[in-house]
C-alpha cells in the first residue's frame, strides 16, 4: 500500500545508522510540524542451495512479518518521539524499493548510511543509493 499526503517517510532496520536517521526524522518533523512514518521492510530470501552442515531453517511470512513488527515497535519505543504523530508501517519487499513504492506525496524520505567499503556496497546493494536514484521526493541520507 501507498502512503499519502505530507510527512516524513524514515526507514529503519534496528541498526544503530538507522536510528541515527530515525533521530534526524524525529527533529524534522517537530520542526516542519508534519508526522513521521517510520517503515521496516522484510522479504522472503530463498536459498537456491543450503549451506554445507547447516540444518534447514524455515521461517514462514507469518513469522518474518511478526518479527519486523517486533523490531520497528522496538525501534520506534525507544526514541524520543514526544510531540510527534508517529505512523508505524511494516511493508513485504525490497527495502529500498518498499521505501520509494511507500512514499507517495512524502515530504522527503531519510534513510541511514550504513558506510560500507564502495566496493562492497555495489556487490551488497544499498538501500540509500536506490532510494537516492529512485525516490521522486528530496531524499536525506543521514552518516552513521
Amino acid at each position: 500500500m501507498t502512503g499519502t499526503g505530507a510527512r516524513i517517510l524514515v526507514g529503519v532496520d534496528g541498526s544503530e545508522t538507522a536510528r541515527h536517521a530515525l533521530d534526524w526524522a524525529i527533529e524534522e518533523a517537530r520542526v516542519r510540524g508534519l508526522p513521521l512514518e517510520v517503515a521496516h521492510a522484510w522479504q522472503m530470501i530463498y536459498a537456491v542451495e543450503p549451506m554445507a552442515g547447516a540444518g534447514a531453517m524455515q521461517f514462514s511470512p507469518k513469522e518474518l512479518a511478526a518479527d519486523a513488527q517486533a523490531c520497528l515497535d522496538s525501534v520506534v519505543d525507544a526514541a524520543a518521539a514526544d510531540g510527534v504523530e508517529v505512523i508505524r508501517s511494516v511493508v513485504e519487499g525490497a527495502p529500498g524499493r518498499a521505501l520509494v513504492d511507500r512514499a507517495g506525496g512524502a515530504t522527503m524520505i531519510v534513510v541511514g548510511r550504513h558506510g560500507h567499503h564502495p566496493i562492497l556496497a555495489k556487490l551488497l546493494g544499498s538501500v540509500a543509493e536506490y532510494v537516492v536514484h529512485h525516490a521522486a521526493c528530496p531524499v536525506v541520507v543521514v552518516p552513521g
